[in-house]
């Protein structure tokens, strides 16, 4: 389960900033309506996907 945890969250963490950016270069898919909302996500996701990258890279050592 520990290995399992951080790849789920890296394809979580890079499906939800795609969703993000297609969000923002066509906004008239409207997916997430509020800007600061949408800058707290990618600030989240890309946390979020640095970290569990980390850990996997640590855990493989």
């Amino acid at each position: 389960m520990k290995k399992i945890i951080p790849h789920i969250t890296i394809i979580f963490s890079v499906f939800s900033l795609v969703l993000l950016i297609i969000d923002k270069i066509n906004e008239p898919m409207n997916f997430i309506n509020n800007d600061i909302y949408k800058n707290l996500l990618i600030i989240f996701f890309a946390g979020s996907l640095v970290w569990s990258v980390i850990d996997t890279w640590r855990s493989e050592k």
